[in-house]
């Protein structure tokens, strides 16, 4: 690839994402920042505010609600990764919000939430403030960059040559965003599937080596490094119990961070409407379960496992109702509810039209014209 194009790329990062000048392509990683010292290192989220434990009176049989604070310390070795399971309309994207809120809210982490959907830019608006940046890249305001877009009648080749521009020019950026505590939203919605699985394959692995290069660079971040939490939502896109269902090795990035990501203190949070086409390895690798209702016995054979460890039979299961989730870790597990969200939902099924419908005139005009 050119070195202008390289240019034009990393310009773009600059002038739309990081409000710096457009020479940042030719500035040392040193220098993105020179008066803003950054804390690289703080104390981890004591608690999580996620909702409701639901216990069941054994005298009256009422169900009494007693806040979920989730206590984080107990994973600072084992580190932290959750799985969200639950059928389409149970409230799998909505829990998934708490938890990120919870840690936008509550520390420093970096937070990069890769959405399949158009739904998550609504944090932005309550999280990118004076205290802490939060950008949607993607969205109409920073778009991604036109001269990454791949063709759909591209071969492999082209492909590959696409993705390998699309790295070069994300590698400092991703780096950048690191280095100053910028959490974002990689708004993939616009992309046919096969280019969502190539571009988080390139994105997970930049975030991979991201701190490991930061510390390369700089010596006095040897001994310190930002926790980073990546969100997957509809996971099974790119995280396929199925591989030939995958064009890219998106895959193989996600397990890199779920199986080694630990060590690099970057920890995984996925989620998925339909259970059994997630990887199961994936699965394995986390130690906090949320197990919400789900409708169809195939998503609950294929991890079967899972849901016993957590108490939970088919029918249990099947009779949970939208928003109540069985949390399971270790010996714990506890039935509970989530609290209201901060900020909006994005995920809501949307609204019926009231636009009226074409009249037969209207009708065979539009057929005439394109037929």
């Amino acid at each position: 690839m050119s070195t202008s194009l390289t240019h034009k790329i990393l310009d773009w990062c600059a002038r739309n994402l990081w409000g710096l000048p457009s020479e940042i392509h030719q500035m040392p990683l040193s220098l993105l920042n020179p008066e803003q010292k950054l804390p690289l290192k703080m104390a981890p989220i004591p608690v999580m505010d996620v909702g409701y434990a639901l216990h069941t009176d054994e005298l009256t049989g009422r169900v009494k609600k007693e806040p979920f604070l989730l206590d984080t310390r107990e994973f600072l070795k084992a580190g932290e990764r959750d799985a969200i399971l639950a059928s389409s309309g149970m409230g799998k994207s909505y829990l998934t919000g708490i938890l990120l809120e919870e840690i936008l809210e509550k520390s420093q982490q970096v937070v990069f939430i890769f959405d399949f959907e158009p739904e998550w830019y609504t944090l932005k608006a309550r999280y990118d403030n004076d205290n802490r940046s939060f950008k949607v890249i993607g969205s109409k305001e920073s778009p991604w960059p036109a001269v990454l877009a791949i063709p759909a009648t591209a071969d492999q080749k082209q492909i590959q040559d696409c993705l390998n521009t699309f790295e070069l020019a994300m590698a400092p950026f991703i780096q950048g965003l690191i280095h100053l505590g910028i959490s974002c939203v990689f708004d993939l919605s616009s992309f046919p599937d096969r280019d969502k699985q190539g571009m988080t394959a390139v994105l997970c692995e930049l975030i991979f080596r991201g701190e490991y290069n930061l510390q390369d660079q700089d010596d006095a971040l040897h001994n310190d490094c930002r926790k980073i939490r990546v969100a997957v939502d509809e996971a099974h896109l790119v995280a396929s119990q199925y591989p030939e269902k995958l064009q890219h090795n998106s895959l193989e990035a996600i397990l890199k961070i779920a199986k080694r990501g630990r060590k690099r203190n970057i920890h995984l949070l996925v989620a998925t409407q339909t259970p059994a086409s997630i990887n199961k390895e994936v699965l394995k690798q986390c130690n906090r379960y949320w197990l919400g209702g789900i409708t169809s016995h195939l998503d609950y054979k294929p991890n079967k496992s899972i849901y016993l460890a957590a108490g939970l039979t088919l029918d249990a299961v099947q009779k949970l109702e939208a928003g109540t989730f069985v949390y399971a870790s270790g010996l714990t597990r506890q039935t509970i509810v989530g609290r209201t969200r901060h900020c909006k939902h994005g995920g809501e099924t949307k609204k019926e039209t009231t636009r009226p419908i074409a009249s037969k005139s209207e009708a065979d005009a539009l057929l005439k014209e394109f037929l």
